[in-house]
């Protein structure tokens, strides 16, 4: 029963944004961001990196850097999702990862011709990692979940 002390304390949380889960609309007003190793991922991912950053785009987050080891490898990757209502349902994202090769074979040995071709299959180039020379380990894409 909802007595009037257990009705100001609901009061008080509601203005607090505490409010209990039972009483939450599916609404967020402020970005969330995640920071997550490669370990991290490949184990939502079952052992894939790529299917780890997915299971946070179908989540609706959104890589936006990735940050490098020496070696070129991944260190963190970032993730951030936008505030959304409950009357406009959250975007949700899918995610490659491709080293300089994978993306020259796409272009017949061109790299350029292999970017142009991940962006006619609407892939946006999001993150970059790089070793301590400077050289390019992985680039990582984005697209809206179809």
């Amino acid at each position: 029963m909802l007595t009037p002390r257990r009705l100001a304390v609901c009061f008080l949380l509601l203005l607090a944004g505490l409010a209990p889960a039972q009483s939450i609309a599916p609404t967020n007003k402020t970005v969330e961001h995640a920071r997550k190793d490669e370990d991290s991922l490949r184990k939502i991912g079952k052992d894939s990196l790529d299917a780890g950053l997915n299971a946070y785009g179908d989540l609706g987050f959104e890589l936006f850097t990735v940050t490098s080891l020496e070696t070129g490898a991944a260190g963190f990757h970032y993730l951030k999702r936008q505030p959304w209502t409950a009357e406009t349902p959250r975007p949700k994202f899918e995610y490659k990862r491709l080293d300089s090769g994978e993306i020259e074979k796409l272009g017949a040995g061109e790299f350029g011709a292999g970017l142009a071709a991940l962006e006619q299959e609407s892939w946006e180039l999001v993150a970059l990692t790089t070793n301590a020379k400077g050289a390019v380990g992985f680039h990582y894409f984005k697209r809206a979940k179809k």
